[in-house]
């Protein structure tokens, strides 16, 4: 029975170790496929990269740079005042982006050619309408009989943004009552203050650097961004499409006989400045009214005065006695002359005035 039991484990124990045999051979048989597979694949890519390296290298595609859009724009190569014609010698055209350009900008000489400067204009600045008069504004022509006055407008009520140079308004003197003193006034100049040339934005110190950190010296140091100036000069403010509210005074033309009138006005107290139509020239005539009478509220028929007492008897004087002719007047009577006359021990007074006495002077 021990041997039977004995061959039985003995068939038992070979036969799984037949099965464990079969499994590891068909194990090392999928790896040796595997790595076979992977020789292959390698093989391929090697054989690949020697045909790259044996075929001719292909030049590299172009890169296009971006497309800008530019335009030409005119610019001013000297300083020039305000007032100071603009010359095509002074003038330069060049071309400029786009998105750098201020507004209102010229693309030709022609439009800038003959007309003042509105302003001082530094060198390379690129010219705007802001730059430019207008005509009425460079040449100031005064007709006869009209005198130009220039207000203050701390001495003005009712500047608004709509009234500009060539606009024409009424002045009224702001009293009581009010009182127009010129119509159909127009306004030939707007003043301001004098240009200042731009300062430029104060440079600031770089931030103190911080000492390196022991444990971080291996890092990359980070590397500063470039600074970018800008390409481009800002314009300054405008004078051309300045309105009266921004203005410090207004110069207007009047006739010579209001001349004096707005002066006492601006003297006196405030000016109302009040806006005329486009199309309105017309000049109203004003008439005084006549002074208002001053009335109880009562009818003559219904108020009597009371009657006056008579007034009271005076006597009457005796008459005096009158004369034909007046008596004439007595002589004046003559001064008298008294000399005193002396003779040894003897004093004696004469009276020389005594013209009816002969008598000598005793002298």
């Amino acid at each position: 029975m021990r041997s039977k039991k004995t061959k039985q484990k003995i068939m038992i124990a070979i036969a799984l170790g037949v099965v464990a045999f079969l499994g590891v051979m068909m194990m090392i048989n999928g790896k040796n496929s595997e790595v076979e597979k992977l020789n292959k694949q390698i093989a391929e890519q090697n054989a690949r990269l020697e045909q790259a390296a044996a075929a001719p290298a292909a030049p590299a595609a172009e890169v296009s740079p971006p497309v800008v859009d530019t335009t030409n724009a005119v610019s001013i190569k000297t300083d020039i005042k305000v007032g100071d014609k603009i010359t095509i010698d002074i003038l330069e055209k060049k071309e400029y982006k786009k998105d750098e350009l201020p507004s209102g900008y010229f693309t030709n000489e022609s439009f800038i050619l003959g007309k003042t400067a509105s302003q001082a204009i530094p060198a390379g600045k690129i010219l705007t309408k802001d730059d430019i008069m207008i005509s009425d504004e460079a040449n100031l022509d005064i007709p006869d009989g009209m005198r130009a006055i220039t207000i203050p407008t701390s001495s003005l009520q009712g500047l608004a943004s709509y009234i500009f140079i060539g606009s024409r308004v009424d002045l009224l003197a702001v009293k009581s009552p009010p009182a127009i003193i010129a119509q159909n006034v127009k306004i030939i100049a707007l003043e301001t203050a004098a240009d200042q040339a731009p300062q430029p934005a104060p440079i600031q110190p770089p931030p103190p650097v911080k000492p390196a950190d022991p444990a971080a010296a291996s890092a990359p140091a980070a590397v500063p961004a470039p600074v970018t100036e800008p390409a481009v000069v800002a314009a300054s403010t405008s004078k051309v499409n300045l309105s009266a509210d921004k203005a410090l005074a207004i110069t207007v033309l009047v006739p010579v006989n209001s001349a004096q009138k707005v002066i006492d006005a601006i003297i006196s107290g405030k000016i109302q400045v009040l806006t005329r139509g486009k199309s309105d020239n017309k000049i109203v005539e004003f008439r005084s009214a006549p002074p208002k009478k001053i009335s109880s509220g009562l009818s003559p028929s219904s108020t009597k005065l009371p009657a006056l007492p008579p007034p009271p008897s005076i006597p009457k004087l005796p008459a005096v006695p009158t004369s034909s002719s007046p008596s004439p007047a007595p002589p004046p009577e003559k001064p008298k002359v008294i000399v005193e006359v002396i003779k040894g021990s003897s004093r004696n007074d004469v009276d020389l005035s005594d013209s009816s006495s002969n008598k000598k002077p005793p002298f």
